[in-house]
């Protein structure tokens, strides 16, 4: 039952134990049955596009803006004004707080429930900007608690620890 109402929930595990394909699954039941809203994520050390950091908060406000357009008429305003240029290239907090954080409860008046996933979490950036990136989306179903995020990663010390002392955190599952 506490996993059913977890904000976040955490998969983690050795490379090749079947974490990504976990998240992968998870997606396409989700837009399969059309249930929740559902964006994602998938980072990969050796692909350009989807190893910065910098590239996952633009990304899923793009995804989002594609469900709700309230936030998406914000977001294209936003983006056009002096406050919004060079957000996609800004610093992590920033563009957190300018497209997620403060953004989605000021435009959106849900009607169900949206699932973020992101996936292999260890794949994008240094040990400090995974961290960050935790951080930010932990911070992400207190602010919008319609939301809830699902995230895969190879067992960092530094990230799952923060993860599971996480009052928003649901749960650390994991995967041998």
């Amino acid at each position: 039952d506490s996993l059913a109402k977890a904000r976040l929930l955490c998969l983690y595990g050795l490379a090749g134990s079947g974490k990504s394909s976990v998240a992968n699954t998870i997606a396409q039941i989700l837009e399969r049955d059309a249930v929740f809203d559902l964006s994602c994520f998938f980072c990969k050390r050796d692909d350009v596009n989807l190893s910065k950091p910098e590239r996952v908060f633009p990304t899923l406000a793009y995804r989002i803006a594609q469900y709700y357009p309230t936030y998406r008429a914000a977001l294209v305003s936003l983006l056009l004004s002096t406050e919004g240029a060079g957000i996609v290239t800004g610093d992590l907090e920033k563009q957190f707080t300018m497209l997620l954080g403060d953004l989605l409860p000021k435009t959106i008046e849900p009607v169900g429930t949206h699932v973020i996933v992101v996936d292999a979490l260890d794949d994008c950036g240094t040990t400090a900007e995974q961290k960050q990136l935790a951080t930010l989306l932990l911070l992400l179903p207190n602010s919008v608690p319609w939301i809830r995020v699902f995230l895969t990663i190879r067992p960092v010390a530094e990230v799952t620890g923060l993860l599971a002392s996480s009052s928003s955190f649901g749960s650390l599952l994991s995967i041998n």
